[in-house]
């Protein structure tokens, strides 16, 4: 998530907030203390998450306005993918179609990247949605396979169809590998 008037980073699990207005001597105001909120509610829901994950998620689904209720999701649905990725899958495959199925299909399969992104394409492709509509996700899955085992990410990026998604993935495998192992990559 993206701020306007605040920083906000985690270092070793803990939550760092700044606000973040030197021209105006970070005085506060109403759009700078909104965004103070979603900060720390964001932050509670990821950690109440890790312990009821469902009470989590329906708070999440209750929270007034759109953008917010969508942020709080999210923040709740990352931790999901860390714990239980098929399960959260099964949740987003009961969202209507939309923005928010789609941002939470991107933040889970994501967030699977980071640590199996086989898996991650496995989810991404039992979910029966068009990979174009998804060609950033290329990169982050096969940037990262690469870094792990870039003959099988050429592989399966060989099986993809023609398309962008293809070429995404192809173009995060060739700049992955080559960091890696230059002549291997050529």
């Amino acid at each position: 998530m993206t701020f306007v008037n605040i920083l906000f980073e985690k270092k070793n699990g803990i939550g760092y907030v700044t606000v973040n207005r030197p021209k105006a001597l970070n005085a506060l105001t109403m759009a700078t203390m909104e965004e103070l909120r979603t900060a720390f509610r964001n932050a509670l829901l990821t950690r109440w998450a890790q312990s009821q994950l469902h009470v989590a998620m329906a708070y999440a689904d209750k929270v007034v306005g759109a953008q917010n209720r969508e942020q709080a999701i999210i923040a709740v649905l990352t931790t999901w993918a860390e714990k239980d990725a098929a399960s959260a899958l099964g949740w987003i495959k009961k969202l209507p179609p939309g923005s928010l199925h789609d941002l939470a299909l991107q933040t889970l399969v994501s967030s699977v990247a980071e640590k199996d992104p086989h898996n991650a394409m496995a989810l991404l492709e039992g979910t029966g949605s068009p990979r174009e509509r998804f060609q950033g996700l290329a990169s982050s899955i096969f940037a990262t396979w690469a870094g792990l085992d870039p003959r099988a990410a050429a592989a399966k990026a060989a099986e993809l169809p023609p398309g962008s998604f293809r070429g995404q993935a192809f173009s995060a495998l060739a700049s992955g590998w080559s960091q890696t192992d230059p002549i291997a990559a050529l």
